[in-house]
């Protein structure tokens, strides 16, 4: 195998993980019960939490490091907090 094809099934993977099981996770919990609100501590760029607001959770919250690129996230700004852990920020209740 060359490095050309690793990096190809490298991207499927990856994609498999960002994409595809949040989605199947997120189907089979929401048949159980939707949450009104989401809370991702190490949220990287909220792919899960994006996908949870796609699927009727009204309110999400993502929290992760100062490390994580804002430009690439795929919640609002306004539902993302920046924090190193272990050092639990403050969180006021907001309506989103």
């Amino acid at each position: 195998m060359n490095l050309r094809n690793t990096i190809q099934i490298f991207i499927k993977v990856l994609w498999i993980f960002l994409k595809v099981l949040p989605m199947k996770f997120f189907n089979i919990l929401l048949n159980i019960f939707i949450p009104e609100s989401m809370i991702d501590l190490g949220c990287g760029t909220g792919t899960w939490l994006s996908v949870a607001k796609k699927l009727g959770v009204k309110s999400v919250l993502g929290i992760d490091g100062p490390w994580i690129d804002k430009n690439l996230l795929k919640i609002n700004i306004s539902e993302f907090v920046e924090s190193k852990l272990p050092k639990i920020p403050e969180l006021k209740k907001n309506s989103h």
